[in-house]
């Protein structure tokens, strides 16, 4: 059984500790873009994406790395998904 493992935007929990210690992430990643929409992406789409989540957090006067950590928003997002998948496939 893989493991799952979900990532909003620029949580920074989910990047530490740093990959030039050695430390690997393991099981299947779920990135949640800016917009809280569950995506597959790129490296690089994930780079853009996060610059723009950190743009969008300073414009609000957040910091995008601790307020993408909140489980409010994680649940929020997951939940979504959810339901626009159900609504998707019309159940």
């Amino acid at each position: 059984m893989d493991l799952t493992r979900w990532v909003n935007n620029n949580d920074i929990v989910p990047r530490v500790p740093p990959t030039w210690l050695g430390y690997r992430h393991t099981g299947v990643r779920f990135y949640i873009n800016t917009y809280g929409k569950i995506r597959r992406m790129t490296k690089r789409q994930r780079t853009k994406d996060r610059w723009r989540g950190f743009l969008h957090g300073l414009k609000e006067g957040k910091i995008d790395h601790f307020s993408d950590h909140s489980i409010a928003r994680y649940v929020d997002h997951i939940a979504d998904a959810v339901e626009e998948a159900t609504t998707s496939r019309g159940a």
